[in-house]
């Protein structure tokens, strides 16, 4: 016989299986990791979305460097101290937008 559920009990059956499956395998790879000592043997009993997941994370990070996406990494301390922006025009303004009247 099936049990009924509660509404509110799926977030906490969500997250058990997360746990589960993800969080309780993950924690001592991802230690290796942060320690600089990596275990691949660790990723073997992960399923393949997992691998693909870490795999597309790991090529993110590899290409970062060479996109201009690596600008985010710089915090611009330096903009708040410089002065204004001097705008020097090479052309007369007046000129160009005056409008042809005959």
């Amino acid at each position: 016989r099936l049990r009924e559920t509660d509404p509110g009990d799926l977030p906490k059956l969500r997250l058990s299986v997360a746990r589960n499956v993800m969080l309780e395998p993950m924690v001592p790879y991802l230690r290796s990791l942060f320690v600089f000592n990596p275990n691949v043997g660790l990723m073997a009993d992960m399923p393949w979305l997992v691998k693909v997941h870490v795999l597309s994370a790991f090529s993110i990070i590899a290409i970062l460097p060479f996109t201009r996406l690596v600008h985010f990494l710089v915090i611009p301390i330096n903009y708040l101290w410089r002065s204004y922006q001097l705008v020097i025009w090479n052309w007369d303004r007046k000129k160009i937008r005056q409008v042809n009247r005959k």
